[in-house]
């Protein structure tokens, strides 16, 4: 899906902060000249008068510009997803209470009260809360700050520089000296302690932001997206580059996982060792195991399958309540169409059978191509074997499609990989619209 040089999520910028004056509103680390300055991969972070939140519903969903918008809504912001119709993406952040874990670590009504618009009437905080709140965000998940606000702080006056600096330190680090605020990795626990002193933080007020805090997570689950295919179908290829179009441009943290969810080791690494197995796959042409036993193939199948039966909640409960994007580079489909490959020798019925009880991903994408330009790929696999594998493959996505029409299963011709990647792009967002409030 490509956007267009003055794409509409870049219009769409520039007609709202007109419209936003007689709103208690203050644009968080706005460090450009200028509102067609904002990057294109960029979120827009705002602090906002919660009791005003209708009002930024209304002007995100009535924009003609706007498909479709995802909100999801916090203890402490709403994340506005807008996704417009020619492609182009925006998600707004609305901040009402500066939160880590249930900690308020600023007072947003202190902020908002000192707000002031800037030379292109754009609303913002003064620079010390803009900095502090950079430094606080940073510090307390014990990262360094990013060098694209080391080199905006740097820019400033130094006397600018020591006020701000001086002025965070005597609030949270009780007059520390020699501290480093692009660096508060070491005093992570100082400033969690002082941000828990704050009157927000004690009695009724704190013990209802903890609270609420704890069910943040309690959220539709992120998409789970499924890449499936022979060998040599470009699957790895188009996983990073949707992997990478997701974190870039959807600003989505993104987990990858390989076919399974990963709690229970392969069975070789019970023998030579996590690592030297992991080897060994890798090294092992697919296809190659000699297994022949019904009893073993059980075995095997039903160690695997608790992989699936365990490692479902796992997932769920680690990254999807996180909102993560799990992409699985294969999935339970290689048991369906492909029994060999993980050296099982099984009746289909029971495989299939196995499906109902696993977890059903709601994006999935077959990728094939013709047997030369695989063979031009990777020669792992003979023409007989790509064709059939192929059509299996292709037989088990349009049996789930008809049993599972709430989830997609798209079958790709893997040629031309922009136009793969539109492809997948395009089901992504129709699979954000399920959640479209």
């Amino acid at each position: 899906m490509q956007t267009t040089k003055t794409s509409y999520r870049h219009t769409f910028i520039r007609e709202l902060f007109p419209k936003l004056y007689s709103l208690r509103y203050g644009f968080l680390k706005y460090f450009y000249q200028h509102l067609d300055e904002i990057p294109a991969t960029s979120d827009i972070d705002l602090i906002v008068d919660k009791t005003e939140l209708p009002h930024w519903r209304r002007m995100c969903g009535s924009s003609p510009y706007v498909d479709h918008v995802v909100f999801r809504q916090t203890s402490f912001a709403l994340f506005c997803e807008l996704y417009f119709r020619d492609g182009s993406y925006l998600e707004l952040d609305l901040i009402y209470a500066f939160k880590w874990k249930g900690v308020v670590f600023m007072n947003i009504e202190e902020v908002l009260r000192a707000v002031r618009p800037n030379d292109h009437r754009v609303k913002v905080p003064p620079v010390t809360y803009s900095f502090a709140y950079i430094f606080l965000f940073f510090g307390l998940n014990k990262a360094e700050v990013p060098a694209k606000y080391q080199f905006h702080f740097q820019s400033l006056p130094e006397a600018t520089q020591q006020e701000v600096q001086n002025w965070f330190v005597k609030r949270y680090l009780s007059g520390k000296k020699e501290v480093d605020v692009f660096d508060l990795r070491p005093c992570q626990k100082n400033l969690l302690q002082a941000c828990k002193r704050l009157p927000e933080n004690k009695g009724i007020p704190g013990w209802k932001s903890s609270w609420y805090s704890r069910l943040d997570a309690v959220f539709p689950p992120a998409p789970l997206i499924t890449f499936s295919g022979v060998d040599g179908a470009g699957k790895s290829t188009v996983l990073e580059h949707t992997r990478k179009l997701l974190e870039e441009k959807y600003r989505r943290e993104v987990t990858v996982l390989r076919q399974r969810p990963g709690i229970l080791p392969i069975l070789s690494a019970l023998k030579y060792g996590a690592k030297e197995a992991e080897k060994r796959a890798a090294e092992r042409l697919p296809r190659t195991g000699q297994n022949n036993s019904f009893i073993s193939s059980l075995m095997r199948f039903a160690y695997y399958y608790c992989d699936y039966q365990i490692g479902q909640w796992w997932v769920r409960i680690k990254y999807r309540r996180k909102n993560s994007v799990i992409l699985y580079d294969r999935y339970y489909f290689d048991f369906m169409a492909d029994g060999r490959r993980n050296n099982l020798k099984l009746p289909k019925w029971l495989l299939h059978a196995g499906f109902r009880f696993v977890t059903k991903p709601g994006l999935n994408f077959l990728l094939f191509a013709d047997p030369e330009v695989i063979l031009a790929r990777k020669q792992e696999l003979s023409e007989s074997a790509i064709i059939e594998l192929t059509q299996a493959y292709q037989e088990v996505f349009k049996k789930l499609d008809q049993a599972y029409p709430g989830n997609q299963y798209h079958c790709i011709n893997n040629l031309h990989l922009e136009a793969t990647l539109n492809l997948i792009e395009k089901g992504y967002v129709n699979s954000t619209r399920s959640t479209d409030s």
